[in-house]
């Protein structure tokens, strides 16, 4: 596992800095492969020079490109290769081939490794644990089929952490909702007060006292 690891965290600097030979957005590959696509249009596929190849997330206020690379780095903090080596890029204006396709002259974004997928397989319970941990610390709500990888070995990869910088507030055994400021009205939500705002400490209860407390969770 750790030279697992050593050889991720390797690919980091090629990602941040290797020379752009070409880019195209990742719609337009989805398209030409034959294969549906429901993602962001701000996804680039880029060549790089030393043969790699990543996805560039590029936004005009970069949210999920930081929680991208945070996703990484947390994964990377709990020794687990669940997530393909990302990091934060400034792409400039004349880094691009060909059209630039931004405002201004400059661009940030994230650059993750991309990886061919392979078939989808089942996950065995200890990741399917792991997966789920990540997913629910790091607020990463959208956890579906769609969003795991799995590459041409099998092995399975988290993408898609773009909701990971939102507020989370869940309570146990319900789908996660978030906040930013306001409720957002297209997730599920509960009025009322939070019951994690306010801690109390029960010492030795019973039965019917932690019914009586957490009822009806």
């Amino acid at each position: 596992m750790l030279g697992l690891l050593r050889a991720q965290a390797g690919h980091c600097d090629p990602l941040a800095s290797q020379p752009i030979l070409k880019a195209v957005s990742l719609e337009q590959v989805f398209h030409s492969q034959g294969r549906p696509w429901e993602g962001s249009s701000q996804l680039w596929l880029l060549d790089l020079q030393n043969g790699s190849r990543g996805v560039f997330r590029s936004e005009d206020e970069p949210w999920g490109s930081q929680a991208e690379v945070a996703g990484y780095r947390f994964s990377q903090w709990l020794s687990l290769q669940l997530v393909p080596p990302t990091v934060a890029r400034t792409i400039e204006r004349h880094e691009w081939p060909g059209r630039w396709p931004f405002p201004g002259n400059s661009r940030h974004g994230s650059v993750q490794l991309y990886l061919p997928a392979g078939k989808p397989t089942v996950l065995d319970p200890d990741t399917r644990a792991d997966v789920e941990v990540i997913s629910y610390v790091m607020g990463r709500y959208d956890n579906h089929s769609g969003n795991l990888i799995f590459d041409q070995k099998g092995r399975p990869y988290l993408v898609d952490f773009e909701n990971s910088l939102e507020i989370q507030k869940t309570r146990y055994g319900q789908i996660s909702y978030v906040r930013r400021g306001k409720s957002r009205p297209d997730l599920p939500s509960e009025s009322g007060e939070f019951p994690y705002d306010h801690p109390e400490k029960l010492v030795e209860p019973s039965l019917e006292q932690i019914q009586a407390r957490f009822s009806p969770w």
